[in-house]
């Protein structure tokens, strides 16, 4: 009864809560929709909450609102971004494998891949020297690790030139875009010696921060390649984790069956041994008077320990040692035990020939070893 109660003071302070919630939100939000503010119109609760500052203007006398400026589009984002030059003969691609969720400083790698006709050079020496663009903006910069890495390849009769960047941007924008400048030449000049130097500019590649999506309304398919699944351990690793497994359950089972109360224990040798000696221990404990209420209480504890019935009463000691020929002084000693320690009417001490009695009928249920 309760706790009923006490549940339905929970549930119904609970609910009274949320309701106070609820109408505290409603109040700060929507102020119209209280009693006592009808009067006040959508409009002017807006124009109320975003004050607009009308700007005077000399001469005419007016007050004229100042125009909203409309919100700058964020681009979209594509990956990767592609771009061709000199009727194909560049072509230059731009990607990486995270094109959004970046933070302000972090590393963000970028890959830069270009193919070149074979009568088109390209210089790479701006940027091994940090140059990534020629106007000397600064919204990208190259990390301190590892920062450029130029591997070339042939592809047929073209020549591909593949740059892996990792650059850091700090520009506080939601999108930031990326470009790299390079000189290339396709044509020698009139001399014959020194090649026409030209400007290739990768395409804008949107670098997004800040948030975990894009602003894409594409899913991008990502890494399409087919995963490596190593097999060679994984039958003998499966095989020996089921193992494991099943080993760990019935050695569970096991020592729960082993440790049930009232299992009667097959004694050793040894036990024997440790039950005498904590049997003498506690004799050499005990007062040199008779053994007193404490004495008898140890002494009944170590004879439980020994017999496995630690838990059990006197009745189910019996009925789990009923085929045992010393059931008779295990019986005895449990009755002397209880009645010492149970009965109000006991003395304070073991009489001396009870006691002796009792040690007889421990000498018989735990053998003394020879």
């Amino acid at each position: 009864m309760f706790r009923r109660i006490a549940l339905i003071t929970a549930a119904a302070t609970t609910a009274l809560c949320l309701m106070v919630a609820a109408l505290v939100a409603l109040a700060l939000t929507t102020p119209e929709a209280l009693p006592g503010s009808s009067c006040t119109t959508a409009g002017a609760a807006v124009r109320r909450s975003t004050p607009t500052v009308i700007p005077f203007i000399p001469g005419d006398g007016f007050r004229r609102p100042e125009p909203t400026p409309s919100p700058t589009p964020v681009p979209q984002p594509v990956n990767p971004v592609e771009k061709k030059c000199d009727n194909d003969k560049v072509r230059v691609v731009v990607g990486n494998r995270q094109q959004f969720g970046n933070h302000i400083g972090d590393v963000v790698e970028i890959d830069v891949r270009i193919w070149l006709d074979p009568s088109t050079t390209i210089d790479f020496q701006s940027l091994e020297r940090g140059v990534l663009k020629f106007d000397g903006t600064t919204a990208f910069q190259l990390a301190a690790d590892r920062p450029v890495r130029i591997s070339r390849t042939r592809e047929g009769d073209l020549t591909l030139y593949t740059i892996i960047l990792r650059v850091q941007t700090f520009v506080p924008r939601q999108a930031v875009p990326f470009s790299l400048d390079l000189r290339y030449a396709t044509d020698p000049t009139d001399d014959g010696n020194s090649p026409d130097w030209k400007i290739l500019t990768t395409p804008d590649y949107i670098v997004t921060t800040s948030k975990t999506l894009d602003n894409g309304t594409k899913m991008l398919e990502g890494n399409m390649q087919p995963a490596e699944i190593h097999t060679l351990l994984l039958v003998p690793m499966l095989f020996l984790g089921l193992l494991c497994s099943w080993v760990m359950v019935a050695s569970a089972y096991l020592r729960d069956w082993l440790n049930r109360p009232g299992r009667v224990r097959t004694a050793t040798a040894d036990s024997y041994t440790r039950a005498w000696e904590i049997f003498q221990q506690h004799f050499a404990a005990s007062d040199p008077h008779g053994f007193d209420a404490g004495d008898m209480r140890r002494i009944g504890e170590s004879l439980h320990l020994f017999l496995g019935t630690k838990s059990c009463t006197r009745t189910e000691v019996e009925q789990l040692y009923h085929d045992d020929p010393r059931l008779p002084a295990i019986s005895a000693a449990l009755t002397m035990f209880d009645q010492f320690l149970y009965n109000p009417s006991a003395p304070s001490r073991l009489a001396p020939e009870e006691q002796e009695r009792l040690m007889s009928l421990l000498r018989d249920i735990v053998r003394r070893p020879k």
